[in-house]
């Protein structure tokens, strides 16, 4: 059974993921007012393929408008080449932080884009 919920979850991702357009141009460099510690955590582990939330090696995630849990499993199961991230690497309060960068990160998106 929780293995379906995994596999709904994981398609629901995917549908999501796939509707919009990609930003494969510049990555956005408008100034976010984060924490550091989702900011150390995105550089960290998030920044190799998705440069400032621009598409690079994986699709943009500056355009994608997934609720945080949804978010927050993808990192947590990973998805095709996305690995998963166990607590071990990104702590539950890391991982929170980092929902707070990111969505920072796409709001700052959406204004340049809105300039």
């Amino acid at each position: 059974m929780k293995m379906i919920g995994l596999v709904v979850v994981v398609c629901v991702a995917c549908f999501v993921v796939s509707c919009g357009s990609a930003l494969r141009d510049e990555p956005s460099t408008a100034p976010v007012q984060a924490g550091a510690v989702g900011q150390r955590v995105f550089a960290a582990h998030c920044y190799q393929c998705h440069p400032g939330g621009a598409g690079g090696l994986a699709p943009a995630i500056n355009n994608k408008p997934l609720p945080v849990w949804l978010m927050k499993t993808q990192v947590r199961v990973g998805l095709g080449a996305m690995p998963g991230f166990s607590e071990e690497k990104i702590s539950d309060e890391e991982l929170g932080a980092l929902m707070v960068y990111l969505k920072e990160l796409r709001g700052a998106e959406a204004k340049k884009a809105l300039e």
